[in-house]
């Protein structure tokens, strides 16, 4: 059905006199339309990747894998709070 509409389309003309697919061509090949593509992917790249992984990543996850890692090693190695206090400088004065 696709199919079918496709080449309906594209033999048919438009306001411009051209089909889907030329019409598709010519905003493909458009350097202005490019451009902004390129433009757009780069922004929404930067705000996604970067500030995602420096919010997200950096401030959120790590800090809670360190603390489950931390908990797990003290259960596994028999280690109490008091002692590992002490070993990481946090005991009371």
């Amino acid at each position: 059905m696709l199919n079918h509409i496709l080449i309906l389309s594209a033999t048919h003309d438009h306001d411009h006199g051209h089909g889907v697919l030329q019409e598709a061509w010519e905003i493909f090949t458009d350097p202005g339309h490019f451009l902004a593509e390129v433009g757009f992917t780069l922004i929404i790249d930067f705000v996604v990747i970067f500030l995602g992984y420096q919010l997200l990543v950096k401030r959120v996850v790590i800090p809670r894998l360190r603390k489950q890692i931390h908990r797990e090693l003290d259960t596994e190695l028999g280690v109490s709070k008091e002692q590992h206090d002490e070993h990481h400088g946090e005991g009371k004065s």
